[in-house]
């Protein structure tokens, strides 16, 4: 693939408030106690002058939803390739499936600038923004685990043409980011989306063209806070990425592996992505949804038989809908191995978005099995329930029901 023999090689993100703080979230903990942007920041080398070169921007987009970050490499010289095959065996497919969670050691913190220390070259991050986002990341940086990051700011214009673009928006906010998007991508631009629906590449595909896609899906516990981000490094799985169709160990899929190498990122490549998006779009509607409605924590499903009858019920209309659609999620649960430990007070991100009185991803959830159910004959009674319930309460927190007492009665029979 072209993309990968440029000389420079780009590295972009977008996201909903910070994409930054998605690629931090899979970072995982060293011997030495570091800050997870601290970690994403030591991907970032200040180059010294005796090779002082033109490098090309790497940026991050938004105006209230798109944010991208952007990393930009030089000088990947296309014998690298080649010495790699000569010296490497290449996994096959049923090797590339099996992968275990990648880990390389990492340097000592380094200070929350942008961009400082790291084992990588000639990288920079940035962030693509406009208008009051862009003024408020210029001005007071974003907080990820207690620590202040003020990333560089760059329009989405500025990042044309970056070899790889990272999607992590809210799903309400990608019709918006759409435009932005197709700014951002060049001729040869990859586009990763970790937005973790089961149709966000097929809606960026539309735009952009679907041979721009790798796809991918990222596992991490993360939670806003009044004063920023915070997530368990240790806990987090971290990112699955894969082609979905043979070769499964193409040029681009080598070349993300290369890239994510001695970071401290937790990553693998499969063989199955489809199955891996959909075993985790699987625990969104099951485990996500029903606390939800509740409002209690992920222990509710353990101490609630009732709890448990309605995430099964989730559960099986999804799995049929899957099968008709030819996914075969078992073999996910094969080599996605363990799940990550949660307690039981956990809230997952739909209950987040209700507390914060936030509008939800339902529609990514429970909207997108309706729709994909009257395609196919599949009833969804229970997805259908809890669509209505969790849109009901966005209504309440948009004060929709806060009645003075003066209306007009109703009747009721």
């Amino acid at each position: 693939s072209t993309w990968m023999r440029r000389t420079g090689w780009r590295f972009a993100a977008l996201g909903a408030t910070c994409a930054a703080s998605t690629m931090a979230a899979i970072f995982s903990g060293s011997t030495e106690r570091m800050s997870p942007m601290s970690r994403l920041l030591n991907l970032v080398k200040e180059r010294p002058p005796s090779v002082e070169r033109k490098m090309p921007r790497a940026t991050a987009v938004e105006e209230n939803t798109p944010i991208t970050v952007s990393l930009a490499r030089a000088e990947r010289r296309r014998t690298r390739l080649n010495s790699r095959a000569n010296t490497t065996a290449k996994s096959t497919a049923a090797q590339v499936g099996s992968l275990k969670p990648q880990m390389a050691p990492m340097a000592m913190p380094v200070k929350a600038e942008w961009p400082r220390a790291s084992e990588k070259k000639d990288i920079r991050l940035g962030v693509i923004a406009s208008g009051e986002r862009a003024k408020r990341l210029k001005n007071k940086g974003c907080k990820i685990n207690d620590t202040v990051y003020h990333p560089e700011v760059w329009t989405p214009e500025e990042a044309h043409g970056v070899d790889f673009l990272i999607v992590s928006l809210k799903y309400g906010a990608l019709p918006g980011a759409l435009d932005n998007i197709t700014a951002v991508t060049g001729e040869n631009t990859v586009i990763m989306s970790l937005m973790n629906g089961v149709d966000s590449e097929e809606i960026i595909a539309e735009k952009v063209g679907a041979e721009h896609l790798l796809h991918a899906v990222i596992k991490v516990a993360s939670h806003k806070e009044n004063d920023g981000y915070v997530f368990n490094p240790e806990a987090t799985l971290g990112i699955i990425f894969g082609e979905v169709s043979a070769p499964y160990d193409s040029e681009r899929v080598q070349a993300v592996l290369d890239l994510f190498s001695g970071t401290g990122l937790h990553y693998r490549a499969t063989d199955c992505i489809l199955e891996e998006i959909w075993s985790k779009f699987r625990l969104n509607v099951c485990n996500n949804l029903p606390q939800a409605i509740l409002g209690a924590g992920v222990g509710c499903y353990r101490d609630s038989v009732h709890m448990k009858a309605i995430s099964d019920g989730l559960r099986a209309e999804l799995m049929a809908i899957a099968e008709a659609k030819g996914i075969d999620i078992s073999k996910a649960d094969v080599s996605s191995g363990r799940g990550s430990a949660v307690p039981p007070t956990a809230r997952y991100s739909t209950l987040q978005d209700l507390d914060a009185g936030r509008h939800t991803e339902i529609d990514m959830f429970s909207g997108a099995l309706i729709r994909m159910g009257k395609e196919l004959g599949i009833p969804t009674p229970y997805n259908e329930f809890t669509y209505h319930m969790i849109k009901a309460l966005e209504e309440k927190n948009d004060r929709r029901f806060d009645y003075s007492g003066s209306e007009e009665p109703l009747w009721a029979k």
